[in-house]
């Protein structure tokens, strides 16, 4: 029982761990499955973050150029009513499927240059 970490112990933890959390060289999934897990323990220990502060934090997070292309982007996105909305994104899920999707075409921009390079080399 000495060594049991009180709940105001597991708060600073839970708020260190967050953070301390970036994208870094992490690729998507693992970041998602960090971040994820961050959200729940700040959750876990009652400091739970709004919708907006958790997609304004997502974004400081990654990469600044993904960013401020995340930012930029407008996309058609469904309304309560059923319409659809030009909009940007307004949650982090939204804003993390851009990512992805920014992160797999650099990637792949990158394979096509080193195929085309190798191919030269040849």
């Amino acid at each position: 029982m000495r060594f049991r970490r009180t709940f105001e112990e597991k708060q600073t933890l839970a708020l260190s761990e967050w953070g301390n959390l970036y994208k870094g060289t992490l690729n998507s999934l693992e970041f998602e499955t960090r971040w994820e897990r961050a959200t729940r323990k700040l959750t876990k220990y009652g400091l739970t973050r709004s919708n907006e502060e958790l997609k304004l934090t997502y974004l400081c997070k990654i990469s600044k150029l993904v960013a401020t292309n995340i930012r930029r982007d407008r996309r058609m996105y469904p309304g309560s009513d059923g319409t659809e909305t030009l909009r940007q994104v307004s949650t982090w899920e939204e804003a993390h499927a851009i990512a992805w999707l920014l992160y797999t075409s650099e990637a792949a921009d990158e394979l096509h240059c080193l195929a085309h390079g190798a191919s030269r080399a040849l």
